[in-house]
């Protein structure tokens, strides 16, 4: 028998990120997300901010999906949406040393920065995710990667507000729900050669088309191996290390 090991595959359930944008709150007490209102729109702007003014602090822009609505448009014959984009950042190295405690943390990394502008509306919401509810999806509980993954959104929201001003606002919730991460394991036969590439592309192949069968549209790929130059020795104990983003529309 050759040896056995494990891929590990971790699915989160998540609310439409649109829906975070409905009830502003004064406190972020139970924060679901943060949101910056902004006159006119700040499209422009936004996009200088993530394309190029985040790398000062550390994040990359990974797979940007600009003007959705663009898409909802051509498919349904309309919208209500003036602007509406993705655009997933990350922090490869805040995120690297913490996938060797947790590698769960890869669910949120690259994490989704919203912009959406309505028709009807001379404001722009841009915001994301609070990073409390992040970890509280993923189920992490350890303080050394709760804490160390929360602290560079200290950054990330004074560059924003500094760079793009408007009305800081936050979007509550009440609680998660009860099924929050699917969490699967599949074993498979290393070669003798230890060779798993052959494996991964197969793997890879037929993960993306079975999504793909069901409606979804593979909306990003992020190879942590390939991330930084010293990558590959950090994440030493794996072979292999990526994440994918899935959007059915």
């Amino acid at each position: 028998m050759y040896n056995v090991k494990k891929l590990i595959l971790s699915l989160g359930i998540l609310l439409p990120a649109m829906l975070f944008a409905t009830a502003k709150q004064n406190t972020h007490d139970d924060a679901l997300a943060v949101f910056y209102t902004i006159d006119g729109n700040a499209q422009e702007k936004y996009n200088n901010l993530v394309e190029k003014k985040l790398k000062s602090i550390g994040f990359n822009l990974t797979d940007p999906h600009k003007r959705v609505n663009d898409h909802y448009e051509t498919k349904w014959g309309s919208t209500v949406l003036d602007v509406f984009s993705f655009m997933p950042v990350v922090r490869s190295s805040t995120i690297l040393p913490l996938l060797n405690i947790d590698p769960r943390i890869a669910g949120f990394a690259p994490f989704n920065m919203l912009i959406y502008k309505k028709l009807d509306e001379n404001v722009t919401h841009v915001g994301h995710l609070m990073p409390n509810v992040m970890l509280d999806i993923l189920g992490i509980e350890n303080k050394e990667v709760r804490t160390k993954f929360s602290a560079p959104f200290r950054a990330l929201d004074s560059t924003i507000g500094h760079t793009l001003g408007g009305v800081k606002s936050y979007t509550s919730y009440k609680k998660l729900p009860e099924k929050k991460m699917i969490n699967f394991e599949y074993e498979f036969e290393i070669p003798k050669n230890g060779d798993i590439s052959d494996f991964l592309d197969e793997f890879q192949n037929s993960f993306e088309l079975a999504f793909i069968d069901k409606g979804y549209l593979i909306a990003g790929y992020y190879n942590f191996m390939e991330s930084s130059s010293d990558a590959e020795e950090i994440l030493s104990e794996y072979s292999a290390f990526w994440t994918y983003s899935l959007c059915h529309m």
